[in-house]
């Protein structure tokens, strides 16, 4: 979480505000410094209060400030990892703002997966299949579908390798190509990538809703 909005200086910000005719006078000024320094109580309660209010935010509450947010979201911890447990969380975010947008079921799977690139294709059918490449997490990956919208149904694949094996296009006796071109992966008929015709590691079905 950024700082700014912290006040690192309430001396300075302190003599700022004295009227313009005491703006030379050193005494006066060394008064007010002297009050409200550093190393007076002001700038303590600053510090001490910056840490209350910035451990209230999701992305750095640990422990009972975790299980507060849980709370309000009506999320009970999963998982006695805070890491895990953020996740979790982030995703009921998710879940709870969510319209069915593509962006916001993209979000989700790196989310819960940790995935280092995720694809996003819509299907016929109000259909739509994510490809999670590079994951480390699966232990929040059936609740995905529950970020789409009503009545989408949502396939979730994925694989701890970066370079899945995808089906491309493929033609007929005509030369007429059929599929679609895409942008990742190797594999039969894939041409984006290299032309290759055979590669690619195997994914695994992790959700289908």
């Amino acid at each position: 979480m950024s700082e700014a909005g912290k006040q690192f200086d309430h001396a300075g910000v302190a003599v700022g505000l004295l009227p313009g005719q005491f703006e030379d006078s050193t005494n006066l000024q060394a008064l007010v410094r002297a009050l409200v320094g550093e190393d007076h109580a002001i700038q303590e309660l600053e510090d001490v209060l910056w840490v209350l209010y910035s451990q209230r935010w999701l992305w750095f509450a640990t422990g009972a400030a975790q299980d507060g947010l849980g709370d309000i979201l009506d999320e009970p911890r999963a998982s006695e990892s805070d890491a895990l447990y953020r996740d979790q969380l982030y995703l009921k975010v998710l879940i709870n703002v969510s319209q069915g947008e593509p962006e916001r079921l993209i979000e989700a799977v790196q989310r819960v997966t940790g995935a280092s690139e995720v694809h996003l294709i819509e299907k016929l059918h109000a259909t739509v299949v994510l490809y999670a490449h590079g994951l480390v997490n699966t232990l929040f990956i059936y609740r995905v579908p529950q970020v789409a919208a009503g009545g989408v149904k949502t396939v979730v694949t994925g694989s701890e390798s970066t370079n899945p094996f995808v089906f491309g296009k493929d033609g007929d006796a005509s030369g007429t190509l059929y599929g679609e071109e895409l942008d990742y992966g190797t594999g039969w008929g894939e041409s984006g990538v290299g032309n290759e015709s055979e590669g690619g590691d195997f994914a695994e079905l992790f959700e289908q809703h």
